[in-house]
């Protein structure tokens, strides 16, 4: 059975990986968005102009919700690259005590 230390770098390792996945949806949608938005959201309505990001595959809310999903993916990232550079650093004998 692993040990403890290995087991949090690899369900670290794992959140990497998911949070490295809906960051790139993410920045793709937004990309996506903002290239289609103009041609897109120029028949419509005065609200849908109100938020310079448009999408035909959803309703208003739905830039709302990538863009927050873009800002979760990014902070979740880089704090979990932060926690697995922490596990990595520090040896059994001189780990904070948040990680023992």
């Amino acid at each position: 059975m692993a040990s403890g230390g290995s087991k949090s770098v690899a369900f670290l390792a794992l959140n990497i990986v998911l949070y490295f996945i809906v960051l790139v949806i993410a920045s793709w949608a937004v990309n996506h968005g903002i290239q289609r938005s103009g041609e897109s959201a120029s028949v419509l309505s005065f609200l849908v102009h109100l938020f310079p990001i448009y999408f035909l595959m959803g309703s208003i809310a739905t830039g709302f919700f990538v863009i927050f999903s873009l800002i979760a993916g990014v902070m979740g990232f880089t704090t979990l690259v932060t926690r697995l550079l922490d596990c990595i650093t520090f040896s059994s004998g001189m780990a904070p005590t948040y990680m023992q």
